[in-house]
């Protein structure tokens, strides 16, 4: 593809054309892929399709049509790159949150810390479940977040969050076994 064919289509993508849009993100699939790798969660890939149709709509394209095929690739290795290192920086961050949030918990101890009684409503819930409903209640993370801390989609967050809340409401007897 030479540089006139590279421009064009991103020229048609950001004008909104789907087969334009399919097209790069074909093109685009071995940096998607390898910036995937590097982030290590379930539906990293996603993400960072999402992050690149998103940016196809937002750049300024008139900017791009000074660019050479080679430039504009590299451009673009550029912008997954450190989409990359963003998410990762993310993660990181909620993690020490999580964790920091969990240490306090464990330092201040039972009476002066009303989380105790939280913590004991959700000790029967499976590890997975209490670490969904701690990311999302006392560190108030959204579905998206908890599953890039976890390493699993926003889909997965959500099936757990919902069966935690239903075994939630069996043991307080709200709904019946």
């Amino acid at each position: 593809m030479d540089r006139s064919e590279l421009y064009a289509e991103i020229l048609n993508a950001s004008r909104g054309n789907k087969d334009a849009i399919e097209h790069l993100i074909i093109r685009f699939m071995p940096l998607i892929k390898k910036n995937s790798a590097i982030l290590n969660y379930d539906g990293a890939d996603s993400d960072l399709i999402i992050f690149f149709i998103e940016k196809l709509y937002t750049l300024d394209t008139e900017n791009l049509s000074r660019y050479s095929d080679s430039q504009l690739i590299m451009f673009y290795k550029t912008l997954f790159r450190n989409k990359a290192i963003d998410i990762n920086r993310q993660r990181k961050k909620i993690l020490e949150c999580t964790e920091n949030f969990e240490q306090d918990t464990i330092e201040i101890g039972y009476e002066d810390n009303p989380s105790f009684i939280f913590y004991d409503l959700i000790k029967d819930l499976s590890p997975k479940q209490q670490d969904v409903i701690k990311l999302k209640f006392m560190i108030g993370l959204s579905d998206v977040e908890i599953g890039q801390v976890m390493g699993i989609t926003r889909q997965a967050v959500n099936r757990l969050y919902n069966r935690a809340i239903l075994a939630l409401r069996k043991s307080s007897g709200v709904i019946s076994s």
